[in-house]
């Protein structure tokens, strides 16, 4: 039939289940625009200027931040768990980039519809129950959005809108709110008859009227207003979709609520099934999840609803008829799955955290701004987080510190070590130009607060671009290598690593590298050429550095790195690389 806001088009052609026209004519006449809850009108504009292809990115932001309410609630609403955002968005120009205007369309559109209602709109409702009911509908709507492919973020507010038209309706005539009850313990079929019966009219006639009053998108109107019966083949594939999606979700949301849990189950199955060929385990698995995303759904929003019933209840509830034998089993079986979804969301939880500490660490890796030397690095970790590190920055008068170091170990415990040898060395050498006595307080630090035998193998020294000149001391850390007039040499490490003794007797070695260039490597590079080949190591690195040494400067890191790629999937160890060339100019970072 096509699309239409006439109501009264809608209620000839659409005379439900032989219900009497008449009446819900009746009924929609008595059912005027004042009767329907009404959204604050700023946020109205926004979700209009949203829909608005004219209106431009610049604009729709300069409208939302023009009200600093709905600002910080569209911010908060972004920044939620719900919405699982990898990165914090701090202002609305942010959100309007990252989202775009239909997802904030969307946001702004939710806000609408909490703020619409308050707790008393009905005398004698439980609104909490409905906004319960509305965020099953909502979060089930979101889950087959993304099996349907479709916007997801657009199938949360239709299904967080879809029986929105039954607040009217019960506002229409409070008289009758005692009737929420009964309503919420039937499945939908049997509660859409009984509001013709009850009412005169039914939510998606009064959702129809409520969509044209707020002058909605036609995809959302068309949910509201059809999911339940409309002329299908008529209607727009993505529109159709939409609607098949909110009926599903009325169904899931029903399992939850009615007395014959049993039956609505069966039957909400087979049509997550006939529509979207969801099979029966993954339609527990979906169910499943309902009370938790209810919860996220529930904070993002700022709502109060109550503590939302868990699917292993219902399934309690419905196989009560069973054995004991086959309960005890269902019930081990839900407790079984429970405590791996508890698993699973404790790992994800760890994950993000650790890639929260491996972007710090990055973050940790020098600034390139600044440095006029060729200095070079490149850092690879093993796992989320690394032992190894490598820094350097410029000195008031030119000269240019530098560090490469190795945690012993790996993981978590490596990682913090890091941070801290690499805060201590970046943070005293701005003040302490000797890097004997630097290393040496680093080193008595690391002793005396280092646990479980932990230690740090460190190259640290100074270069001077000008001259070439390199002032290095190597504690317990693999040989360093430079290259100059096609000679190879090795500085051997002359002292423990640091951490293990108060003392250690460091010394400084100085060389010259102009017109060569020095190569500073953790033992992961060594142990990774054994690894595919046992015993190649040292023949391998000479092969290595034979190969760059006759580059030009600023190829030779690129050529590590292409090297070193044919080896990543056997790569089980950190491995660090900082390379300083007898030349000025700027650096490189890789990795």
């Amino acid at each position: 039939m096509g699309f239409s806001t006439d109501t009264s088009l809608y209620v000839i052609n659409h005379d439900i289940n032989g219900m009497s026209v008449a009446k819900t004519q009746h009924a929609l006449e008595n059912l005027k625009p004042t009767d329907l809850p009404t959204p604050p009108q700023a946020e109205i504009r926004i979700v209009q200027a949203c829909s608005d292809e004219n209106v431009t990115s610049k604009q729709l932001a300069t409208l939302i931040s023009s009200d600093p309410v709905i600002t910080a609630e569209l911010l908060r609403m972004v920044n939620s768990a719900f919405y699982g955002l990898s990165r914090e968005v701090s202002t609305i120009n942010h959100a309007v980039t990252i989202l775009g205007q239909r997802a904030l369309r969307n946001l702004a559109l939710c806000l609408s519809v909490r703020d619409a209602l308050k707790d008393d709109y009905i005398h004698g409702f439980k609104i909490e129950e409905y906004w319960e009911d509305a965020l099953r509908r909502a979060v089930t709507a979101r889950a087959l959005g993304k099996i349907a492919k479709l916007d997801h973020d657009e199938c949360f507010t239709i299904g967080l809108l879809q029986d929105f038209g039954m607040l009217a309706v019960f506002h229409t005539q409070p008289e009758l709110s005692h009737l929420w009850e009964a309503y919420r313990k039937i499945d939908p079929e049997q509660r859409y008859k009984l509001e013709q019966k009850d009412f005169g009219i039914t939510h998606d006639k009064a959702g129809l009227m409520l969509g044209c009053a707020w002058e909605l998108p036609q995809e959302l109107i068309s949910a509201m207003a059809y999911h339940h019966h409309g002329d299908y083949k008529n209607m727009k594939p993505q529109d159709l979709a939409y609607c098949k999606i909110a009926l599903c979700a009325d169904w899931v949301a029903a399992v939850f609520t009615a007395e014959e849990k049993a039956d609505t189950l069966k039957s909400c199955k087979k049509l997550l099934k006939n529509i979207f060929k969801i099979s029966e385990d993954d339609s527990d698995s979906l169910l499943s999840s309902i009370a938790d995303e209810v919860s996220e759904a529930a904070k993002a929003l700022g709502l109060n609803v109550p503590s939302s019933i868990k699917y292993e209840d219902v399934m309690r509830e419905a196989n009560k008829h069973l054995a004991d034998e086959t309960l005890s089993y269902q019930e081990l079986t839900w407790r079984l799955e429970k405590t791996l979804e508890e698993r699973d969301k404790l790992s994800a939880e760890l994950h993000k955290e650790l890639e929260l500490a491996r972007e710090i660490q990055r973050s940790l890796l020098p600034d390139v701004n600044g440095v006029d030397s060729c200095i070079c690095g490149m850092n690879i970790s093993a796992k989320e987080v690394s032992g190894d590190f490598y820094d350097f920055f410029t000195l008031d008068d030119g000269r240019i510190y530098f560090n490469l170091a190795d945690v012993s170990g790996k993981g978590m415990n490596a990682a913090l070590l890091m941070v801290k040898s690499s805060s201590l060395f970046h943070c005293l050498g701005k003040t302490i130009k000797d890097p004997v006595q630097l290393m040496n307080i680093i080193n008595a630090e690391l002793f005396e607060t280092s646990t479980r035998g932990m230690f740090v193998t460190m190259v640290g020294g100074i270069y001077t671009p000008e001259t070439g000149d390199v002032t290095l001391v190597n504690a317990g850390h693999q040989p360093v290598i430079y290259i100059k007039d096609n000679s190879l040499n090795e500085i051997e490490a002359d002292a423990p690593p640091l951490g293990i003794l108060p003392n250690i007797g460091l010394s400084a070695t100085t060389f010259n590298i102009k017109d060569g260039f020095m190569f500073i490597y953790t033992d992961g590079l060594p142990e990774l050429y054994d690894k595919a080949d046992p015993g190649s190591s040292t023949h391998e690195m000479i092969t290595l550095f034979n190969k760059i040494k006759s580059l030009p400067r600023g190829d030779r890191i690129k050529m590590v790195t292409s090297e070193l790629k044919r080896y990543e999937k056997i790569m089980h160890d950190d491995l660090t690389i900082l390379l300083i060339d007898g030349c000025k100019s700027k650096a490189l970072i890789h990795g």
